[in-house]
């Protein structure tokens, strides 16, 4: 699920994702609030948090981000391409206990319908994250559908 809703140049987005990564479950959930600078650039910073059921127990990693989306047409004006770089600000985890840095990026393409105000969307994402106090790293890899209405 993802919604947003924008006032003037300011946007509040939430998202909520469900998918498996190799035998591990996982669940991702950030609140972002958004600047568009322009009609094609747009600034954000937000919280993420994503939690991985491990037989170990659940485990949790939660970071502020700060970045940038850009987008552009491709074909015409129904067909959009976006890039979407981020760095994280602040990274902790709950099993084991620690700190880190994370960044990331997404590249998709937007489909308008000529019947608006539906449309689609394919993107894919990775994220990579790194604990201080160990040599432990996660990268995450995330082939997103996503159809909507536009009001």
């Amino acid at each position: 699920m993802t919604a947003s809703a924008r006032l003037r140049r300011f946007e509040l987005g939430i998202h909520y994702l469900e998918g498996s990564l190799e035998t591990r479950d996982l669940v991702e959930g950030a609140a972002t609030l958004r600047y568009v600078t322009t009609p094609w650039l747009t600034l954000h910073a937000g919280r993420l948090i994503r939690r991985y059921d491990m037989p170990s127990g659940a485990e949790r990693w939660t970071l502020w981000q700060l970045g940038a989306r850009a987008e552009a047409p491709i074909g015409g004006t129904s067909v959009r391409g976006h890039a979407l770089l981020w760095q994280g600000l602040g990274l902790s985890v709950n099993v084991p206990p620690g700190s880190g840095t994370a960044r990331g990026g997404e590249f998709g393409v937007t489909f308008d319908l000529p019947s608006r105000p539906f449309w689609f969307a394919l993107a894919y994402s990775t994220d990579h994250a790194s604990l201080q106090s160990s040599s432990r790293r996660e990268i995450v890899q995330m082939l997103t559908v996503t159809a909507g209405v536009r009001r």
